[in-house]
């Protein structure tokens, strides 16, 4: 099986990953990363097989490992495999040179969700301003999951990060509208996550959202 990774035709490599991922053989480990290096992202098909292999073969340690891969295509394997095994050490990507690394990062956190990793993300909303003046979906993604994020947590912290948010003249105006509307519905959530919609209630304790949004009202106005 380990020698079909190489087969000239892709759908053997495919079905060659998937039963080395079935017999969870750590030896195979390496090979499968290899087969993810070379393919380089190409096919989806054979970058799906290889994320569900490595969860299955390889150890915790060893898909950390490959958190600073010099291929952008193993680290976006490793990130997958993490966000099934729902490892916080995720949280590692969200500083990824790669842009859309950053991005599948946060759909991992909030959407799995990863808890353990929800306070960083939530931290990037306001620290990091390199998605703030970009626009299009993939950011936009970004940008609502950190969002949900401070939302979710629902400390008075998390409240003045998101009114300071919405009041930043970069913030794009759909998110810094969703800001608002998260500061809105504090008192009151919803059962279902803002983002995917599925049922996932909160109980949290009651805070005064209004002196977070106090000090910079005008600027939101």
């Amino acid at each position: 099986l380990v020698k079909l990774l190489e087969d000239s035709r892709l759908r053997v490599r495919y079905f060659a990953t998937q039963s080395l991922g079935k017999l969870q053989r750590s030896d195979a480990v390496q090979p499968i990363i290899g087969m993810l290096r070379e393919n380089d992202g190409r096919d989806i098909y054979l970058r799906h097989a290889g994320v569900v292999a490595l969860g299955n073969c390889a150890q915790p340690v060893q898909i950390r490992a490959l958190i600073k891969d010099g291929s952008p295509a193993v680290r976006m394997a490793a990130l997958l495999a993490m966000r099934r095994l729902q490892l916080p050490e995720i949280v590692e990507f969200l500083n990824d040179s790669d842009d859309l690394l950053v991005v599948e990062a946060a759909r991992a956190i909030n959407d799995m969700p990863i808890h353990a990793a929800l306070p960083a993300l939530a931290s990037v909303l306001n620290n990091d301003r390199k998605f703030a003046a970009k626009y299009g979906k993939q950011f936009q993604a970004f940008q609502l999951r950190a969002v949900n994020a401070n939302f979710r947590l629902g400390k008075i912290e998390n409240a003045k990060a998101l009114a300071e948010f919405a009041a930043q003249p970069s913030s794009p105006e759909a998110t810094a509208a969703e800001a608002l509307i998260a500061l809105a519905s504090w008192p009151e959530p919803s059962d279902r996550d803002r983002v995917v919609g599925v049922y996932r209630p909160l109980k949290r304790e009651i805070i005064n959202v209004a002196s977070a949004l106090q000090p910079v009202i005008n600027q939101i106005l």
